[in-house]
């Protein structure tokens, strides 16, 4: 018995292995392509009629009435596009071999697939008292595959194969399955066969909300692996020479200086080098290029700085480097370093005009050095600001990477994957530069304030390191606190947000310690982003277990408002996809808490009605092309004139 049944799957499986391998390689391809939507009405519309070039009647150009007739005049294709009002983009007519009969036979091109019949018999009749023919209908719908055999063209649908026996020509060929095959890359013909357009507003919720906890987790990492790495950084610029020093100019100008060529040199490996206070040694290096940095209020004290005194000789103190002076200082520091060298003072050199080489133009003046090392003022806040934008790039870039990978993983195409980094990417980098900035901006002010009050020095890294903290902490929770005392969240939501964000920020910083220790400041950013987003992924679900989030409530409300009104209208398709997607757009997030703020329920929906779905419709409505009286005074005079001739 068992050899039997043994026997008997082995004949059915090679005797369906064809349909088995049809199905397979059908699931493969839709999963590839089923969220994949690069079209838009437009897109297909082109595709269409490119497609009809392979037709004997395109465009204008096809018998409307003849092509009408070819549909209606069979039941069998009657009964495939029902109440749908078709649309002609291309048609072959092949006449009948019956004088009598008023038939068309051939193929038309629809937005829905192609409709072919064939004459078979012309002497015998069915039961029906027609003469036999064949009509078949090939849908858009499901078709995944073209290609063609003994110049028969197959189409490859979810169970089976068809055929349109139909005679091109070559080139008409060839123009049908390129243009066929672009129809099915757009994405459509999944579409079709998964009822994308019914889903579409599903969908776009659901990308929307999948994709938040990669967003906030990645913020939340991004933010940590920040503060991990200020501390360090602020010890690699000499913050605390900057805000406490005498000399704390000369220490704003190595910094400001440092900041200009790494912008202007962004392939060159470009830092300051002079925090072990080496004697004699260089303060910065723009590629292999070291530089000595001298600010005085003066041309010639600024150079002679970088001489030794006359009891020791007056030589140059730093040779093969580049003395780096006040840009303001420029002009008279090349003269004075022409007499220096015109005196044998600078070792190596004779030539006067060498001096071009020696003395390099800051980026800042002697002035803008000492109110970057003040702060509270406008320059200070410039170049603190670009320190801030500069040391967040490499979490940007690795927000953008997560959020792009999260967002395809979501179901989001490539574009929408983009978008949505890009905007991580630079959100990344604005509170970056809001937590570097504003932390060494108190840091500088904060300091000279305590030291003027008490009388004592306080370390100013420490006091931005603190701020630091405070800040990210306001840019974390504010927002929600926010909201949730204007009553746009339930303290259930607050609770929960602040719940996730405290998981997310406690995974950055296990992410970031681990990686940091192991591969340095770049470590502790990947680390910490890492660990923050996928901390406050599972943060987020487990506590959806407990806590439902006020959208979810909101937003069937107000797909059920969209529905019921949109439905009850009298719009074009076309005036419908623009409503959709105008209400249901990227601030979906920010309509849904103003839905809650108005306390809209199941029963008190008037707000989702009026001004966030009506108030969208009357806009796209009032777009329409308005009807003059003048155009109304011409219909009536070409009415009078075709009752007049009837």
């Amino acid at each position: 018995m068992f050899k039997l049944i043994i026997a008997i799957l082995i004949i059915v499986s090679v005797l369906y292995f064809g349909n088995i391998i049809h199905r397979i390689r059908f699931f493969k391809w839709y999963m590839n392509n089923k969220e994949l939507h690069d079209y838009n009405q437009d897109k297909i519309r082109d595709i269409l009629n490119q497609l009809a070039n392979s037709f004997d009647y395109s465009g204008s150009k096809i018998p409307y009435g003849r092509a009408k007739w070819f549909v209606e005049g069979e039941k069998d294709f009657i009964k495939t596009y029902g109440d749908d009002e078709l649309e002609f983009f291309g048609y072959s007519p092949v006449r009948s071999k019956i004088e009598e009969e008023f038939l068309e036979y051939g193929l038309l091109l629809t937005q829905n697939g192609i409709y072919y019949k064939e004459q078979i018999d012309t002497q015998n009749k069915d039961k029906n008292n027609r003469h036999i023919s064949i009509s078949k209908y090939f849908p858009f719908d499901g078709l995944w595959r073209i290609d063609i055999s003994q110049s028969e063209i197959n189409f490859y649908y979810p169970h089976r194969i068809e055929k349109i026996p139909f005679q091109f020509k070559n080139s008409q060929q060839i123009n049908l399955m390129v243009n066929l095959n672009d129809l099915i890359n757009t994405g459509y013909t999944a579409d079709l066969y998964g009822h994308y357009i019914e889903k579409k507003v599903n969908q776009t919720f659901h990308k929307q909300f999948k994709i938040t906890p990669f967003e906030d987790g990645v913020n939340f990492g991004s933010i940590v692996g920040m503060n991990l790495n200020l501390g360090q950084h602020l010890r690699d610029i000499q913050f605390n020479p900057i805000a406490n020093a005498r000399m704390a100019h000369g220490y704003a100008a190595e910094y400001s200086n440092d900041i200009n060529d790494k912008i202007k040199y962004p392939f060159k490996d470009v830092q300051q080098i002079g925090q072990n206070n080496q004697k004699n040694g260089a303060d910065r290096i723009v590629g292999i290029q070291k530089i000595q940095t001298k600010y005085h209020s003066k041309a010639r004290s600024t150079v002679n700085s970088a001489f030794e005194p006359k009891e020791k000789g007056g030589t140059y103190r730093y040779p093969n480097m580049q003395l780096e002076v006040p840009k303001e200082q420029y002009n008279e520091s090349i003269q004075i370093m022409k007499e220096k060298i015109r005196d044998g003072k600078v070792p190596g050199h004779h030539n006067p005009e060498d001096a071009y080489k020696i003395i390099r133009k800051g980026n800042v003046t002697y002035n803008e050095a000492k109110l970057i090392a003040k702060g509270g003022n406008v320059t200070s806040l410039k170049y603190d600001a670009l320190d801030g934008a500069i040391q967040s790039l490499p979490a940007a870039g690795i927000s953008f990477v997560i959020v792009f990978a999260g967002a395809k993983w979501s179901g989001s195409t490539t574009k929408e994957a983009a978008t949505l980094a890009i905007r991580a990417g630079l959100k990344t980098m604005t509170v970056g530069t809001i937590i570097y900035a504003t932390s060494q901006q108190i840091g500088k002010i904060a300091t000279v304030y305590i030291a003027n009050i008490t009388g004592k020095k306080v370390a100013a890294n420490l006091v931005a390191q603190r701020f630091a903290g405070i800040i990210s902490f306001g840019i974390v929770i504010g927002p929600d606190l926010f909201d949730a005392l204007r009553g746009r969240i339930s303290s259930q939501q607050l609770l929960k947000n602040t719940l996730i964000a405290g998981g997310g920020i406690a995974g950055g910083i296990a992410g970031g310690a681990i990686a940091g220790a192991t591969f340095g400041p770049v470590g502790t950013i990947v680390g910490a982003v890492a660990g923050g987003t996928l901390a406050t992924i599972g943060s987020k679900s487990i506590l959806d277990n407990f806590f439902e989030d006020d959208r979810v409530e909101m937003f069937a409300i107000l797909k059920e408002e969209f529905i019921d009104v949109v439905m009850s209208m009298s719009i074009t398709d076309e005036e419908f996809e623009l409503i959709q997607d105008s209400v249901f757009d990227k601030k979906l997030n920010e309509k849904l808490k103003d839905m809650f703020q108005k306390n809209q329920s199941k029963n008190n929906r008037t707000y989702t009605r009026e001004k966030v779905i009506e108030k969208e419709i009357e806009r796209i409505i009032a777009e329409r092309t308005k009807v003059t009286e003048y155009d109304i005074l011409e219909a009536v005079e070409i009415a009078e004139k075709e009752f007049a001739v009837l």
